[in-house]
């Protein structure tokens, strides 16, 4: 017996240590936390860094989900569904006005007016299943109606995928295990002693389809194929078991990519090797038998030009497969995207009518995506009521505002992409030529980080404003608005344009709300008032204007020009009402400080010689 104890302490001891060590360094603040929300009062933000636990390359920089925030506590009437996935559900390669999940929020409002929709982007590019996994145990954390979940492209040079940089072996128990270390304080002081000694980095790695590749060649049903796809499956099934434990809805998807018009990757990458012959093969056969018109055998030999592709950047049949068996065997709803692009796409092969490159869809195929979730939150009666409208009739570039600045965005992204490995510049990718030359430099100025995607909007819209393309300007304000609602500067550049264009009501509507969301500006309170004052509402104008000098007298804001240019109106609106005398007095008071205030001593002369009379 006292062997015994003495073998439990001396096990123990280091144990307890271990522990010690953790809390202290967690009661330091040392190290990073990784969690998915982070609670700042009443609402959740999504933690940019929650991505860096699955990276341990230091040459890769870490991608980050887009930055979201909604409230703590779920308003009455709102709808929260939580979209995990890779680069394809984050967008890429678009910004945040150009995603599927984006698109749905859209679609749902127009079709269900009678709820609020908060569609939350958990995805990150360069990801796989290991990562949705580890994740999904946050998820209830903050109270979602629906999960919807498109993945498995990345299963192989994704983090932790079996041909990547980040590979960390096959067992899944191994992978676990190190995921959970990398939470701890104590692991993470480690690696940050051990990267005292390792080489200095001077530019990350921003291609992940490069620097991720460590294996280039994966057979076809080899070892480690068969076993990534069992992994995928056993993490998929976990993945389900854990929502279905936490009672959340959730919608699968099966996966689709471009079939057409994509070259098996392999053969771009390393064009002499004789392996990859047989999917070269395989793909010539199916560009052959469209040109026969052959359109079903074509699709086939397609799908196995992609299924023998050594480089397996697209996920394979097999995949597909197993999302069908594990959807029906767990009864989970499916959202058939694979099945909905073959519908939709010419020949009924996607090709380049959908795609941008080997697999992240265009505009036209986002909604796509968006549509298909839709049927099926739509046919699993999940708000318990019938649609408003009709689907087909919605146009989703007018809806969701994008621009051609935002396509050029995606698109000079892709360029670069497929200028390099794998693609090697061999894909004939073509971007879009703009009318206006402007249109792609200001895209360009975002891509170097000159400029913030909204900055660029603005920008471009005030380029336009200027040379008075009203319409022009209002839609790069709307793209802004639209992607943004809580902004305030689209609303008030578009009442600027409403103002030009002479639609005072509207102008008035969105200085209000621009007010709204920034009430402590001086600046748009004034300009209100000029607009009352333009529609002669001028009891408006007056409070208006008194407020701003109100406000001015204890927080300063504008120039001392802008006080006298609010001096000179207001007095105009007490001249429009017959209050003289306290209009002669601002005017006074306007030309002591700026004697040279051409029109206040116009209208000083005017009143003071009616008032003479």
């Amino acid at each position: 017996m006292k062997k015994a104890i003495f073998t439990i302490t001396l096990i123990l001891i280091p144990v307890m240590f271990f522990v010690l060590i953790e809390f202290a360094l967690r009661i330091a603040g040392f190290g990073t936390s990784y969690s998915l929300f982070i609670e700042d009062g009443d609402t959740w933000r999504l933690n940019r860094q929650a991505a860096a636990k699955y990276f341990s390359s230091r040459d890769i920089l870490i991608p980050e989900m887009i930055d979201q925030s909604f409230p703590v506590n779920k308003p009455e009437k709102t709808v929260r569904i939580l979209c995990l996935g890779g680069s394809t559900t984050a967008g890429y390669p678009y910004e945040i006005n150009i995603n599927f999940p984006f698109f749905l929020q859209l679609r749902m409002e127009q079709m269900f007016p009678a709820y609020d929709f908060e569609l939350i982007n958990l995805g990150i590019s360069a990801v796989n299943s290991y990562t949705v996994m580890d994740i999904t145990d946050q998820l209830v954390t903050v109270d979602p109606d629906l999960i919807l979940i498109y993945m498995g492209h990345n299963e192989f040079y994704g983090a932790l995928g079996a041909a990547s940089v980040e590979f960390a072996g096959l067992s899944r128990s191994l992978i676990k295990l190190m995921l959970t270390m990398r939470e701890m304080r104590l692991y993470q002081a480690l690696q940050s002693f051990f990267d005292l000694f390792r080489e200095e980095i001077d530019q990350k790695q921003t291609n992940l389809m490069k620097a991720l590749v460590a294996k280039q060649s994966i057979q076809y049903n080899s070892e480690e194929f068969i076993q990534a796809h069992k992994n995928f499956r056993s993490n998929l099934e976990d993945i389900l078991n854990n929502l279905a434990d936490d009672e959340i809805p959730v919608i699968l998807s099966t996966v689709a990519s471009n079939l057409r018009d994509q070259k098996p990757l392999s053969s771009l990458a390393d064009p002499g090797d004789a392996a990859i012959q047989p999917a070269l093969k395989a793909y010539r056969a199916g560009r052959n038998l469209i040109e026969s018109g052959d359109h079903m055998a074509a699709l086939d030999e397609f799908k196995r030009a992609r299924d023998l592709d050594l480089m397996r950047f697209r996920a394979a049949d097999q995949l597909n497969e197993i999302i069908h068996r594990v959807a029906d065997s767990l009864k989970i709803p499916l959202a058939d995207i694979e099945d909905a692009f073959i519908l939709k796409a010419k020949y009924g092969i996607p090709g380049n009518d959908l795609f941008l490159e080997h697999l992240h869809p265009n505009p036209a195929g986002n909604d796509l995506m968006a549509i298909t979730f839709l049927k099926k939150i739509v046919e699993i009666n999940l708000l318990k009521e019938e649609p408003e409208g009709d689907y087909r009739r919605i146009d989703m570039q007018k809806l969701a505002g994008y621009t051609l600045l935002d396509e050029l965005i995606g698109e000079l992204k892709i360029l670069n992409l497929v200028s390099n490995y794998p693609f090697n510049g061999k894909t004939g990718f073509c971007v879009q030529v703009p009318e206006d030359k402007m249109v792609r430099h200001m895209a360009q100025e975002h891509l170097s980080g000159k400029i913030w995607w909204d900055g660029a909007h603005f920008k471009l819209g005030d380029y336009f404003l200027k040379k008075e393309e009203y319409r022009l300007a209002a839609q790069e304000y709307d793209a802004v608005k639209i992607a943004d609602p809580g902004n305030p500067t689209p609303y008030y550049k578009l009442a600027r344009v409403s103002e030009l264009k002479n639609d005072l009501l509207r102008a008035e509507k969105l200085y209000k709300k621009s007010i709204e969301l920034h009430h402590k500006n001086h600046f748009l309170f004034a300009k209100l008032g000029m607009i009352y004052l333009a529609m002669n509402r001028f009891p408006d104008a007056i409070d208006t204007f008194n407020e701003v000098i109100k406000k001015e007298e204890t927080k300063p804001q504008l120039s001392k020009q802008e006080q006298s240019q609010l001096y000179y109106y207001l007095a105009v609106a007490y001249a429009q009402i017959g209050e003289l005398k306290k209009a002669q007095a601002l005017l006074q008071n306007i030309l002591e400080r700026d004697p040279d205030h051409a029109r206040a001593r116009d209208l000083f002369d005017q009143i003071s010689k009616y008032l003479a009379k």
